[in-house]
């Protein structure tokens, strides 16, 4: 899972807070990780897009005729050899398209099940 933030990005704090009450995550953006439940099955990358030294790799997720967006949310996965990715920019507040924090739980628990079916 790779969480794009930068600090003072208000979408970015309610997704991040709304993932530790979820159990998603544990900390802070800077040095988080991921919680209990996933801890076995889900490496969390925290990446701050104005200092850390992966912050280019949000381009690789981002529309290509669109600016980088925060947050921006990506879960891996592999399945026979094949890599699968799903992604999308802000909060996971269930508008826009994009998931709800419970949505985003079900697409980490799919794509722990879609790893341990290949």
């Amino acid at each position: 899972m790779l969480f794009f933030w930068f600090n003072g990005c208000s979408g970015c704090k309610e997704q991040w807070d709304d993932m530790i009450n979820a159990g998603i995550v544990e900390g802070n953006e800077d040095s988080g990780k991921i919680g209990n439940y996933y801890e076995n099955n889900v490496t969390l990358f925290s990446i701050n897009t104005i200092s850390n030294e992966r912050k280019d790799s949000i381009k690789i997720y981002n529309p290509p005729d669109k600016e980088d967006y925060n947050p921006t949310t990506v879960i891996l996965t592999m399945k026979n050899g094949s890599i699968l990715w799903y992604a999308f920019q802000g909060p996971a507040d269930g508008s826009g398209g994009r998931p709800s924090i419970e949505t985003l739980e079900n697409i980490l628990d799919d794509a722990v099940k879609i790893r341990g079916d290949s």
